[in-house]
């Protein structure tokens, strides 16, 4: 099958008058995984475009998970699956006297 590209023109004028939904979308996926906190230390989670499965089915907008901002966990906000175990040997401070003196 040998694929053609549309003309720029034809293409334009077929999108025009329709709105443009992506950007509300997207602005509501990216929250819904800032609004999440990390499983392992409980810290924010930061979105970041999931790279198994990029689209999100039932938004057709780009699909995030969540990277926490702290230990490294990345995991589906949604579903709560850990994909990577953080590191939280550095947010724990280690307790005074150590060793019993």
């Amino acid at each position: 099958m040998i694929f053609k590209p549309m003309e720029p023109d034809t293409v334009w004028k077929l999108i025009e008058g329709h709105e443009c939904i992506l950007p509300s979308v997207d602005t509501a996926a990216r929250a819904r995984v800032e609004s999440s906190t990390c499983p392992e230390c409980g810290d924010s989670a930061l979105p970041v475009p999931d790279p198994l499965h990029p689209f999100d089915n039932q938004t057709a907008g780009f699909k995030y998970i969540a990277r926490c901002s702290s230990c490294g966990c990345i995991f589906d906000h949604d579903s709560g699956i850990i994909r990577k175990i953080g590191n939280i040997s550095p947010i724990l401070t280690p307790t005074s006297g150590r060793g019993g003196g």
